[in-house]
Order: C-alpha cells, then sequence, then structure tokens
C-alpha cells in the first residue's frame, strides 16, 4: 500500500497497541514472527502479532494493534480504501467481503 512516497500519504494511525510478553529472546535464538489482520472495519482493522521460539515450539510474545484510517491532510478519519482492502485481502489471502463496513 506504501508506494515509497511520504510516510504522511500511508494513511494509517496507530490507535490502540497491547503486547504480552511470556518469555525471553534470547541472542542466537532461532525466532519466528507472525503477522495477520484479524479484521477490517469501516475505517480501521485490527492485527495480530506472535513471537515464537522454532526449537522449542514456545510462543515467547503476543499483541494485538487497531489501526485507524486517517488522511493526515485534511486532518480526519476515511473509510479504508478498497484497493488497500483488496491488496490486504490478496495478501492474507482471505475474503474479507462477508464482514461488515460498517464496523469500525
Amino acid at each position: 500500500m506504501w508506494d515509497g512516497r511520504s510516510y504522511f500519504d500511508i494513511g494509517f494511525i496507530l490507535a490502540d497497541a497491547q503486547v504480552t510478553f511470556l518469555g525471553p529472546v534470547l541472542f542466537g535464538q532461532n525466532i519466528q514472527v507472525g503477522v495477520r489482520v484479524t479484521r477490517l472495519g469501516n475505517k480501521s482493522l485490527a492485527m495480530e502479532y506472535t513471537l515464537e521460539d522454532i526449537k522449542a515450539d514456545q510462543q515467547l510474545a503476543r499483541g494485538s494493534t487497531a489501526l485507524v484510517t486517517y488522511d493526515y491532510h485534511q486532518g480526519r478519519t476515511i473509510p479504508i480504501p478498497d484497493h488497500w482492502r483488496q491488496k490486504i485481502a490478496d495478501f492474507e489471502g482471505l475474503n474479507f467481503s462477508n464482514q461488515s463496513k460498517e464496523n469500525t
């Protein structure tokens, strides 16, 4: 979605972030990071994150964020553009069309 221009043209605001640390990450440890979009609303989306130790098959941290689409030039929230919605759905390999655009 980012075209390499100014960050202010992306149009996201981090509205909420939560992280739960479950174990230490040590130097040299083989870790895997997972990120996925879990909800698309009208003007916001939710993402979940995991950090896992590959060898021990142990979750080290988990978190979530809420992002709001925002027009920095006009200073207001905006609906998620349809082409962003499609790119997210294509990347995730999911069909978000069954999620209501009424949700924020």
